[in-house]
């Protein structure tokens, strides 16, 4: 079995690094797929993190990334995602991807709203904020939550909770769902 974990706009951190770890003694590989083909950037802010996604990728290209180390794989895989990372695992979740993908664990992915036509071949689970500068969470986990394949929750934290690079970052939070998803992998 192996965990692929698909980062947001920061890429491979040691912080990153450092949640993989908590999955160890779970699986068999654990693989980090971020935008920087592995390289560990040190962003000074969320902003300088961005502006290198928006020159040195996008989420079409991210995607692609994290449907290649899908194909990659010979064995079962759970996905965990953050951010565009979790919108890089929406994205290619309506294709028939030929490893057999157990479970996705998808944070505050902010790019399904762009793309709420996907239907999901494999079981996702969407943890968004408590809101969105730019949208309604209500109105996307209203439409969103419909959907075969799809569990959805809400919570009290704010975008970037489970980063510790971001202002939103909540340790009480970061705990609690690096918990839940060990109790919910199957």
């Amino acid at each position: 079995m192996q965990l692929i974990i698909v980062s947001d706009i920061f890429g491979k951190t040691p912080e990153l690094i450092s949640f993989s770890d908590n999955f160890k003694k779970m699986y068999q590989t654990i693989r980090i797929v971020d935008p920087y083909g592995g390289a560990i950037n040190n962003f000074k802010d969320e902003q300088a993190a961005y502006d290198s996604f928006q020159t040195n990728c996008s989420l079409a290209l991210f995607s692609e990334k994290v449907a290649d180390a899908i194909s990659l794989s010979e064995n079962s895989i759970d996905l965990i995602g953050f951010s565009v990372g979790a919108s890089a695992i929406w994205k290619i979740s309506e294709f028939d991807l030929p490893n057999h993908i157990k479970n996705a664990f998808c944070f505050y992915g902010s790019k399904i709203r762009d793309l709420v036509h996907i239907n999901p071949t494999f079981f996702i689970t969407l943890i968004f904020p408590k809101s969105e500068k730019h949208f309604s969470i209500e109105a996307l986990f209203s439409e969103i939550v419909k959907k075969k394949n799809v569990y959805c929750e809400m919570t009290i934290y704010n975008h970037g909770f489970m980063n510790q690079r971001s202002v939103n970052y909540n340790e009480d939070a970061y705990k609690m769902f690096t918990d839940y998803i060990k109790q919910n992998i199957t």
